[in-house]
């Protein structure tokens, strides 16, 4: 008989406080390195620098789909069809097209003046929303398809299997840019039409997987490793492609590929192992920049453009080293302190956050 699954006894997991905070300032450092870095010297110091900042960052994303998935999969919560559709959505679409409209207003130069053109602009803006809201449609995509995969949580054993699945389906091909065996390879499973099973639904299920059945012993030790190595190939990779084949480097800074996930799921591990060690004035400080996450998503990127023009920093100039983690640094604590201040906002914590 499989195994199934037994209810934890209810409390907040801190761990997962921890994993978004750090998911969030990796957001914003991923955002400073990668600031015109696609057009500086790959011979550079700040290259070479960046490309470090980037690979030790690039586990973010993946890291707050498992969270959810940690969240949302959880049996302790009650998540029914009625609730996803009657209260979970609706509350997503206003956060959507609150902060689309926020976003929209100057990026379709409707602050400039109105016009039939800038309305419509303005519009289309709303709809699709800036760059950085894309995650919230896979979220969506997630948060309908929950009460089904609640129904694979249930079972270890068919979890497991859905995840070796999805890991092959979606997460595995990597080397598709080398040869054409990956690339065969990728066009076969395409074909196989698993949707469901590719991307980022991987993280979702292996935020409650890992969560649920934490790794012990050996486990724990070879994921760390594999972390590990995950951390360094997209690293040297990164740099590989760069060198050797005409800079095409889109593919493999891929969160969503093997790599990088290995590395996202190494550090929720040792997230979740070291959060009860740590000291309570540290987890009552990232409990409250936790909170304020999604808010620091939403408004990082405005502030590091003004951050990075108050520094004079310049990526395709002779900028030091040092102005791109002090960059982050800045830019993190502003966001928070503005996502905070939005929060003790009665109307914009309902419609923001």
């Amino acid at each position: 008989m499989s195994e199934t699954h037994t209810a934890a006894q209810p409390g907040r997991n801190m761990a997962l406080d921890n994993s978004r905070t750090i998911g969030c300032f990796l957001i914003v450092v991923v955002h400073a390195c990668m600031s015109g870095w696609y057009g500086m010297d790959p011979s550079s110091a700040l290259w070479k620098f960046n490309l470090g900042g980037i690979a030790a960052s690039y586990a973010a994303v993946s890291l707050f789909f498992m969270i959810s998935g940690a969240l949302f999969l959880d049996f302790r919560r009650n998540v029914t069809v009625r609730s996803i559709w009657t209260h979970t959505l609706p509350h997503l679409a206003v956060i959507y097209f609150v902060w689309s409209a926020w976003f929209a207003w100057s990026s379709s130069g409707l602050n400039a003046g109105i016009s039939a053109g800038t309305l419509m602009a303005f519009a289309k803006n709303c709809l699709y929303g800036a760059s950085h809201q894309w995650f919230l449609w896979p979220l969506a995509g997630f948060y309908i398809a929950t009460p089904l995969l609640r129904k694979i949580a249930e079972d270890k054993r068919l979890l497991e299997y859905f995840l070796l699945v999805s890991f092959f389906l979606g997460v595995l091909p990597v080397e598709s840019h080398f040869t054409v065996h990956f690339a065969l390879y990728e066009t076969l499973t395409g074909l196989m039409q698993l949707g469901i099973a590719s991307g980022y639904m991987f993280y979702f299920l292996a935020g409650y997987y890992l969560t649920a059945y934490p790794p012990q012993g050996k486990a724990r030790l070879c994921l760390y490793l594999a972390g590990v190595a995950g951390l360094l190939i997209t690293g040297f990779g990164g740099a590989f492609i760069r060198f050797h084949n005409n800079g095409q480097l889109v593919m493999w800074l891929d969160p969503s590929r093997a790599h990088s996930g290995l590395y996202a799921a190494a550090l929720f591990v040792a997230v979740q192992r070291i959060t009860p060690r740590l000291p309570a004035i540290v987890n009552r400080v990232s409990r409250e920049i936790a909170s304020c996450s999604f808010g620091v998503y939403m408004v990082h990127l405005s502030i590091l453009l003004k951050v990075m023009g108050w520094l004079g920093y310049q990526p395709q100039g002779d900028s030091p080293l040092w102005k791109v983690p002090l960059c982050a640094c800045i830019a993190f604590i502003l966001s928070v302190g503005v996502s905070m201040l939005l929060r003790r906002i009665p109307i914009l914590k309902r419609i923001l956050f």
